[in-house]
């Protein structure tokens, strides 16, 4: 029974400071939203932490890509010598930098998040009006 008590009453506990804060703040007790300001969702904040995630979404599969595209072109990195020889054996590298080659070109269209070049349409796509499109 402790074994259910003691998790239910720690949970009780921090929803009634998070209750007791909110209404010392004069936030809605349950969602937490003030009308004070929109704060971290205004315009210019929302794309300032939009851009840092959306170049945090670009830079970490290059880091594994470029690790496998490493071991494929002979390079241990941060395996041992005995595995890369194993998977050296059956082209395991290879399709490793495959794989990885995808995931990068991936991460770059992430990019478009963020740059103009992402924020491009036109009716028919790209290809119908070129790669300049209409904004």
């Amino acid at each position: 029974m402790r074994h259910v008590c003691r998790p239910a009453s720690a949970g009780l506990l921090v929803a009634s400071a998070i209750i007791y804060r909110r209404r010392t703040s004069g936030a809605c007790t349950g969602c937490g939203r003030a009308d004070s300001g929109a704060g971290w969702t205004s315009p210019e904040a929302a794309a300032r932490w939009g851009r840092r995630a959306a170049y945090t979404a670009v830079v970490v599969p290059l880091l594994y890509a470029s690790t496998r595209w490493a071991w494929a072109l002979g390079i241990p990195l941060g395996i041992s010598e005995k595995l890369w020889e194993e998977g050296k054996k059956d082209d395991l590298w290879i399709a490793g930098a495959a794989l990885a080659t995808m995931g990068a070109l991936g991460s770059l269209l992430t990019l478009g998040l963020v740059r103009r070049w992402g924020e491009i349409s036109s009716p028919g796509g790209w290809w119908a009006s070129g790669a300049g499109g209409c904004r």
